[in-house]
């Protein structure tokens, strides 16, 4: 990760880029768009390690990244018939706020100088945290020895009076916003508008406002961006409009390390060279094209279950299916429907499927465990990704990701679905562990030591990924 977030950090030094919205640090079962996982201390290591590849070698190199979600974003959602402006309510207890929620930025904070936060437009216990003193004061700054900025998400201070309705008018809203501890405006005119007014009536010190603007100032002078702004006068930096391609080597690299191998019934992958294949995706031809660089004999297959069926010259075609990539004009329901109806169809007709899934269908893994031969979690339908998965189809990349999850069954009674436990992930290879050495017994302040001897069995090359709870 920190590799990766190196070659990243170059990518958008490249671009003139000095700041990022990311990582998000949420804590999520269901791992959504804003998760880092299930678990509080994987997503703890996964920050730092993401952190120290954007901080670079020197203030010159640095490119802030502003770890979002802060607090418990994962945990938004709509309660049964409640209105929509409900969704943004959580409720949960401190010690669970402090050690499960907030310990991801813990870590960030106390090993990687964490800088900047951008704080999640939610309520907690009905307290929204844009303006929340016990959220951005007690909690980040003086449990947490958070240091840096605090940024509110986009009409997160305009939300206090339009969605939380806490503050009467925007001016209200954003002495609030200030007060309780946030340092910035991310995309509303809320700060830039109403605190010169609020300053000149006293409605709020001069002293907060300068507590905001050093905070601002600080961070600036941390990452030398005003550095890299002399530079930029003096004309020595230029712009570039895309991406450098050692990136986009290094993103299909890290999709590789993290694909998950879900189900493979019968080893099915990897596929023999040659093979047909009939791709149905929503991802702009990315599969396809990646596919036929691996040199298999790839034709498009339609989301409409009466063009599922092949013609007779395509014999044991396989069918890939991209599950859960929508395009921009479809709707998600409709889209997922289709795609669901497509793998109904090819079960059927005994035709094989390869299901490659996105991020934001996990929740829809257990129920393709019936209607596909195989399942690959590619989390999202970038470039990078569509060369790794059809690397994992081909065999060019042994499969070593693991969940950071738990995949549940969808229903007690659903006999033909499976559940899918935190840290799973197949293999083309066979792995066996032997003489596991662990000391009986160990100080309650000292570390426990373990060794293991991890023997590949097979005569595919691969990477095991050794797992201690």
């Amino acid at each position: 990760v920190t590799h990766f977030a190196s070659r990243y950090r170059s990518a958008c030094r490249d671009l003139a880029v000095d700041q990022i919205l990311g990582p998000s640090l949420a804590v999520d079962v269901q791992a959504g768009r804003f998760s880092a996982g299930a678990d509080a201390y994987l997503a703890g290591r996964m920050a730092v390690a993401f952190l120290r590849g954007m901080r670079g070698d020197s203030p010159a190199d640095c490119v802030l990244a502003c770890a979002g979600g802060f607090v418990a974003q994962s945990l938004q959602a709509a309660e049964p018939g409640s209105a929509d402006s409900d969704k943004n309510r959580v409720r949960i207890g401190r010690r669970e706020l402090r050690e499960v929620y907030a310990e991801p930025y813990a870590a960030a904070i106390r090993e990687a100088g964490l800088a900047a936060v951008v704080v999640a437009d939610l309520t907690i216990d009905g307290v929204p945290t844009v303006g929340a003193r016990e959220v951005l004061g007690d909690l980040l700054r003086d449990n947490l020895g958070y240091r840096g900025l605090v940024i509110s998400v986009e009409g997160g201070i305009r939300n206090l009076v339009e969605r939380h309705r806490v503050a009467g008018d925007l001016s209200e809203a954003a002495i609030a916003a200030l007060t309780a501890g946030t340092d910035i405006d991310l995309t509303d005119s809320c700060f830039r508008e109403e605190l010169p007014v609020a300053v000149a009536d006293g409605s709020v010190s001069e002293e907060t406002l300068d507590r905001a603007v050093r905070r601002v100032l600080q961070c600036k002078l941390q990452s030398g961006l005003f550095d890299r702004a002399a530079v930029a006068d003096a004309g020595e930096v230029t712009e570039q409009s895309t991406l450098t391609p050692p990136f986009e080597a290094s993103a299909a690299s890290l999709h590789e390390a993290g694909s998950v191998l879900l189900t493979n019934a019968g080893e099915l992958l990897p596929l023999a060279k040659g093979s047909m294949l009939r791709v149905a995706e929503s991802s702009g031809g990315l599969l396809i094209s990646a596919l036929q660089a691996q040199d298999f004999n790839v034709s498009p297959l339609s989301l409409d279950a009466a063009a599922a069926s092949p013609s007779a010259s395509d014999g044991r075609a396989v069918a890939i299916v991209c599950f859960g990539a929508v395009a921009a004009s479809s709707a998600p329901a409709v889209e997922t429907m289709k795609q669901l109806q497509l793998l109904d169809e090819l079960a059927e007709q005994r035709i094989p499927a390869v299901v490659i899934l996105n991020a934001d269908a996990l929740d829809y893994a257990t129920r393709l465990t019936n209607r596909a031969a195989a399942i690959l979690i590619a989390w999202d339908f970038s470039l990078g990704s569509m060369r790794a998965a059809a690397g994992v189809l081909s065999g060019a990349v042994n499969p070593s990701g693991r969940l950071p999850l738990a995949l549940p069954a969808v229903t007690a009674s659903a006999s033909d679905t499976q559940s899918f436990c935190f840290g799973h992930g197949l293999s083309y290879s066979h792995f066996e562990y032997r003489e596991l050495h662990c000391a009986d017994t160990v100080d309650t302040h000292g570390a426990v030591e373990v060794a293991i001897e991890v023997v590949n069995e097979s005569t595919v090359g691969g990477v095991e990924v050794v797992q201690l709870y």
